[in-house]
This record gives structure tokens, C-alpha cells and sequence, in this order.
């Protein structure tokens, strides 16, 4: 495996994703394009050492070379500037031969010059710039695999480099991996239905026996009623049970299966049960698309359902399972344009929602509760439409107050006063006032909202202390208020909360250890961890607990695109992480580590930047840039990535997370604007911001107002 050591973390995944693969039993003995198929790809060889530019492969290399059958390179723009790479492309080419050499794009672009890339962006090694991305090996595998999510994705790359490797045709491997898939989802779900099946067949077969025609249409009509029904179960029930779980392979192939029924049926002969599942269906599949951040075709499908769903309710205006299914195809549609950063669609979709939840609830405001409930939803999902990319969040905050009004009001009728229904709405209500109160109200108002929100998930827990995902939302929510108690300068209270939900969460992994929800908070309660020992200056324990923060978030996020949070937690941890390197005296780490930072920042979509907590961890990250240059002795790259912080963000920091206002005022302080530094510093002092770094900046800020007085007075 060839691969630039900036690419190292990718490269290691990379090999354990190789050397984890089980090749398909029938495959194993038989004869390959490169001679008998092993059981498993064990004889992989990843030198560790960067080669410096000049410099002759070492004899270690060269033998390995020698006894390798191909060579898989990892191509990226690092890659590009690599010089090894390059050195070990020409040597094994001079060997073996271009057939063997295998290449897997991890990112950048190939022959970005000519495609009309910025040519930095050149993601093929200068001895690769001849190959393109169609050339196959006599067998029909192609040489490039493409690991980016626009590409192949990391799954079906990864099956493309083995089948190479092994010499043998894709289609089998990807064959044999829906095989497993599918083998999973049965067994999962085979001992629920089976003995039902049994029992149906039977009655069947003795009930056609003995009756008319007639009655044997009715009964079959009611069974496949019955069918339906189970459907519903899965879509619905089973589908939330799965994605909260994290068993994201298993909810898209029974979501695949359930679409493929209903594909199969015109959708003018569907009547409104019918497509009201197919959009559960859809539901499904949008949150494993969602999970890997891949929705182009899905939103184009749920496009064309909105069409439909529109029709259906020219010809059926009062029926509210139309309405109830509009409603959910509006839910998905504007979910995915987020995702695409398409926000004022999203905006649309989303007050289109709104209305079409309160005519919902005029025509049978007693019906049933979900109908009122809807309307306060929608309210809180256009609230955060607000305060993300438009930073409108006076307006978002609210939206919330009325959205969460809604909820605690519905919770309160009498058959909800005691329900899960409503400690689980109004639970994450107050999830949703505290977050956006971090922005509009001191710090106080949002750790009593906090503390709502964790009081009444224990609520909801102990009605089913054995449902787990309860425990898990619960002990999640200690994360945010560490965080918060940090910041209001609680240190004590926010390592109690932090100490707490991480035990408890690690608890809840020994039950089922590959939940990727359950790793990724321990994974970012060693985030805040590192954080407040920042702020306590102890620097070396600062950078261990990151380092662990580092291994969960990184593996993690190399499974799946979720969230952006999980991608904001993952960047912050790896800036912090070389800010802790850098005050122990490691600058030369520090600054490798921030260089690989900012090429993953540079890669990601805009409407990462458009958040609240992307501009957070952005101005957390352009300040660490600041200050390692500054520890270097490069005064002027400092100065100018602060002055680029404060252009970046500066205009709208009253609409800004208390941390990037912080962040400015650092910013502010160290480019001599002292005017400004000090207007945000009364505004985070007025708000109950307390960490002692703050109160270490304010000492510098009163120090360098103190000597410019003393200069104006000497001049």
C-alpha cells in the first residue's frame, strides 16, 4: 500500500477494512487473475516511514515491492506532493507491470487541470496522470476505485480494490455482500414473522378449502390487510427502533424491500393507505441516506412523491391520511434539502408544512393530538432553518418558545398527562430552548432549560427503564450541559455531569458495543473532557483525553457522514488536540496535525460553515491556526488568520455561539482593536460567560487598554 503519511489515519482504516475481509468461501482455492484466492487479505504491507525528497527507497521497501503481486495506492492531493508515492509507482511499475497497480481515491480530483479543477486539487500521483478512471483489468475490475461519497463510496471502492487484488470479478463480491446483508435482515426478522406465517398458511389453505369463491376473495383481502399491517409495523415501529440503535445496513435493506413493493404497484391504482406506506418506506430509507450523507436520488424520488401526494389531496381534501402523508413527504423532502444546503426551499417545504398541519387540525382538532402536534414540530425544525444559515435567531428562539408551547399543551390533555407521548415531545423541546437560549440568553436561563430537559428524560426512562434509547438520550444531554457549566465557569459541576453520562453511556456499549450513536458520545464527552482541561492548563492530560476523543469520532466518522455535528466534534478534537501539542513544546506535531486539519475542513461542503456550529468550530479552529504561528514566531501569518477570523465572522457576532464571540474577542485583542475586543467582553461578561481562559483575556484586554492610556498620555 502506497500512500502519503499526511493520508496515514485513511491508510490505517484502509488496511483494517482489507485485512477484516472475509472472502466468499466458494472463491477461496480457486484460481484468480493473480493466482489461488486466499481465505483473507493478511499479506499487506504499509511502510510507516515518509520519504524525504532525493532520497532512494531503502532496501526494506524495495524487497517488499519485489514480493508483492500489486500495489494499491491511496490518491489524494497529499498523495500528489508525495514523493515516495511516486518513486514506488515507477519502481513496481518497471517490476509488474501497470495491471497490477491498483489505485483508490480517497480525495481531491483526477486530472483536475483538465476538467477544470483548480489543478491544487490533483488527486493522481504524476506517475498515475496517464490512467483514467474506466480502465478495467482483463477481468473486468477496474483499476481506480472511488472512495469518495460523489464516487463510489467507501463500500463499493472497497469491494473494487479486493476484487483487484484477488483477480476475480466484482459482481461476484458484490453479490456475495448482499447475500450477508440480506442473511442479517432475515435473520433478524424471521423470528418475528415466521410463526405468524405458519399459522396463516395454514388457516389458509383450510379455509379456501371450505368456502366460496367469494369468501375466499374476502379473506384474502383481509390478509393481505394483515400484510399490509406488518408493514406499517416495520416502516414505522421496528424502522425508528433500528435507526436509533444505529443499525443503519439493516433499515435500508428492509426499506429497499418495502419500496420494491410498492414500486411494483402505478402509483394512479395506489389509494391512500397504499402510498401513506410507501412514504413510511421512503422515511426509512432517508435516514440511512441521511447517515451517509448520499441523498441525490432520494430527493428526487420524494420530489415526485410530493406530486402525487398534492393530487391525491385534490381528490381527497378532507381525508386526513392524505393530509397526514403530505405532511410526512413534506418532513423528508425539506430534511433533504437541508442536507443539501438548498436552505430557502427548505424553508418553503417547511412553512408548506405548517400549513398543511394546522388544516389538519381544523377539520377534527379531537381526533387525535399528532394533528396539533405537527404544527409545533414544524415549528421547531423552520426555527433552526432560522438560526442556522440566516443567523435570524431572535426569530428562531421565538419559534421554539411556540413550538414547545404546543407540546407541553398537548401533553398536558388528560389521556397524555401520564403517556410517553408527552414526556419524550416535551423533553426534546426543551433540548431544542436550551440550545438555541446559549445564543439569546445568559447562560443561567439555558443550564435551567437543560436541566428540564434531563429531568423530564428521566421521567420518560423510568415509565421503561429497559428501553435503552432512553438512557442514551438522557445520559447524551449530560454532554451538553457539561459543556454549558464550563462556560458559566461551573468547572466542578461540568466534570460531575461529564463523569456521570460518559460512565453510563460506556455502560450502554457493553450491551451493544457497535452502536455508532453510543461511541460517538463517549467520543465527545472526551471532547469536553480535553476542553476543560485546557482551561485548567493541564496540557498533557488535555491531549490524551483528545487523543481518545480523536479514535472514537475519527473511526466513527469513517463509517458514515451523519451528522454535522459529529463532523464539527471530529475537527474541533483534532484542532485542540494540536493546540495541546503545541503548548507542550511539540510545534513541529502541532503544525502537521493543523495542516491535515484544514485540508479536511477545505473539504467539506459549504453549508458546513452555514451552521451554528461549523462557524463555532471554524473560529476555534482559525484561532489555533493564529496562535501556533504566533508560538513559531510568525507574527504576520498570525495577524493575518485573525484578521481573516474577524472578517469571517465578525459582523454578525451578537448572532453568534458565545465561543465564537469569545474566539473574536481573542482575535480582537491580538490586532489591537481594543474597542471591539472590549464590546463583546461586557456582552459575555453580561451573559455569565466565566471560563478562566476568559478571565485571563479579559486581564490581557484591561492591560493593553491600561498602556495605551499610558502611551496617549506620554504623547
Amino acid at each position: 500500500m502506497s500512500y502519503s503519511h499526511k493520508d496515514d489515519k485513511w491508510a490505517r482504516w484502509l488496511l483494517k477494512a482489507l485485512e477484516a475481509y472475509r472472502v466468499p468461501r466458494h472463491l477461496v482455492g480457486t484460481e484468480g487473475g493473480n493466482g489461488t484466492v486466499p481465505a483473507k487479505l493478511t499479506r499487506i504491507f504499509r511502510d510507516r516511514e515518509e520519504l524525504a525528497a532525493g532520497a532512494h527507497l531503502d532496501a526494506k521497501i524495495q524487497e517488499a515491492l519485489e514480493q508483492s503481486q500489486t500495489l494499491l495506492v491511496v490518491c489524494s492531493p497529499n498523495a500528489v506532493h508525495s514523493y515516495g508515492v511516486n518513486q514506488e509507482i515507477e519502481l513496481f511499475r518497471q517490476m509488474r507491470g501497470d495491471e497490477h497497480i491498483f489505485y483508490i481515491i480517497k480525495d481531491g480530483e483526477p486530472h483536475a487541470e483538465a476538467r477544470g479543477f483548480d489543478p491544487d486539487l490533483e488527486c493522481f500521483p504524476k506517475a498515475l496522470l496517464d490512467h483514467s478512471l474506466e480502465t478495467t483489468t482483463a477481468y473486468g475490475v477496474p483499476l481506480a476505485a472511488d472512495a469518495r461519497a460523489k464516487g463510489d463510496g467507501k463500500k463499493m471502492a472497497l469491494l473494487k480494490v479486493i476484487a483487484g487484488i484477488l483477480g476475480v470479478n466484482l459482481d461476484t463480491l458484490v453479490r456475495r455482500d448482499l447475500q450477508r446483508r440480506q442473511r442479517r435482515l432475515w435473520g433478524f426478522m424471521v423470528a418475528a414473522t415466521a410463526g405468524m406465517m405458519l399459522t396463516t398458511a395454514l388457516a389458509t389453505q383450510a379455509y379456501l378449502a371450505s368456502k366460496t369463491a367469494e369468501e375466499a376473495l374476502e379473506h384474502a383481502q383481509r390478509q393481505q390487510d394483515e400484510a399490509e399491517s406488518l408493514i406499517s409495523y416495520i416502516a414505522d415501529d421496528l424502522g425508528r427502533q433500528l435507526w436509533r440503535r444505529g443499525h443503519v445496513d439493516i433499515l435500508e435493506a428492509m426499506s429497499s424491500r418495502i419500496l420494491d413493493h410498492y414500486d411494483g404497484q402505478n402509483s394512479p391504482d395506489m389509494g391512500p393507505k397504499e402510498i401513506a406506506r410507501k412514504v413510511r418506506g421512503l422515511a426509512m430509507l432517508a435516514r440511512s441516506q441521511l447517515f451517509k450523507g448520499d441523498t441525490s436520488v432520494l430527493g428526487d424520488r420524494i420530489a415526485e412523491l410530493r406530486t402525487v401526494t398534492l393530487e391525491v389531496m385534490q381528490k381527497h381534501p378532507v381525508d386526513t391520511t392524505v393530509l397526514q402523508t403530505h405532511l410526512n413527504t413534506l418532513k423528508l423532502l425539506s430534511d433533504i434539502r437541508l442536507t443539501d444546503g438548498r436552505y430557502e426551499e427548505a424553508r418553503s417545504l417547511i412553512e408548506e408544512r405548517i400549513s398543511t398541519a394546522e388544516r389538519l387540525y381544523s377539520l377534527e382538532p379531537e381526533r387525535h393530538p399528532d394533528d396539533r402536534m405537527e404544527i409545533g414540530n414544524a415549528l421547531i425544525d423552520l426555527a433552526w432553518v432560522y438560526a442556522h444559515p440566516f443567523q435570524r435567531t431572535d426569530e428562531a428562539y421565538e419559534m421554539i418558545k411556540k413550538g414547545l408551547a404546543i407540546r407541553i399543551a398537548v401533553g398536558l390533555l388528560p389521556r397524555n398527562v401520564d403517556s410517553y407521548y408527552r414526556l419524550q415531545n416535551v423533553a426534546g423541546g426543551y433540548h431544542h430552548l436550551s440550545s438555541i437560549q446559549e445564543i439569546t440568553e445568559p447562560l443561567a436561563v439555558s443550564i435551567a432549560s437543560r436541566q428540564k430537559c434531563l429531568d423530564t428524560y428521566l421521567e420518560r426512562q423510568q415509565l421503561s427503564p429497559n428501553q435503552l434509547i432512553y438512557q442514551m438520550l438522557r445520559f447524551r444531554f449530560h454532554n451538553e450541559m457539561a459543556e454549558l457549566l464550563l462556560h458559566a465557569g461551573r468547572i466542578p459541576e461540568a466534570k460531575d455531569f461529564l463523569n456521570k453520562g460518559q460512565t453510563n453511556l460506556k455502560k450502554l456499549l457493553e450491551n451493544d458495543p457497535e452502536n455508532y450513536r453510543y461511541l460517538v458520545m463517549v467520543g465527545r464527552a472526551d471532547l469536553i473532557r480535553g476542553q476543560i482541561l485546557m482551561v485548567e492548563g493541564e496540557w498533557q492530560k488535555a491531549q490524551a483525553a483528545l487523543s481518545k476523543a480523536l479514535d472514537l469520532l475519527d473511526a466513527q466518522h469513517k463509517n458514515s457522514v451523519e451528522t454535522l455535528d459529529a463532523t464539527n466534534w471530529l475537527m474541533t478534537a483534532e484542532t485542540l488536540h494540536a493546540l495541546a501539542q503545541a503548548n507542550q513544546g511539540n510545534l513541529a506535531d502541532a503544525e502537521t496535525s493543523l495542516v491535515q486539519v484544514e485540508g479536511d475542513i477545505h473539504s467539506l461542503p459549504q453549508r458546513f460553515f452555514q451552521s451554528i456550529f461549523g462557524r463555532k468550530m471554524l473560529s476555534i479552529h482559525m484561532n489555533a491556526q493564529a496562535e501556533i504561528a504566533a508560538m513559531q514566531g510568525n507574527t504576520e501569518l498570525a495577524r493575518s488568520l485573525r484578521l481573516q477570523l474577524v472578517d469571517k465572522l465578525g459582523e454578525r457576532w451578537r448572532q453568534s455561539h458565545p465561543v465564537v464571540r469569545f474566539e473574536l474577542m481573542k482575535a480582537y485583542i491580538k490586532t489591537a482593536n481594543q474597542a471591539a475586543a472590549l464590546e463583546i467582553a461586557k456582552n459575555l461578561k453580561a451573559i455569565g460567560f466565566a471560563r478562566t481562559d476568559f478571565l485571563n483575556a479579559i486581564a490581557e484586554l484591561d492591560q493593553h487598554t491600561q498602556n495605551q492610556i499610558a502611551s496617549a498620555g506620554k504623547s
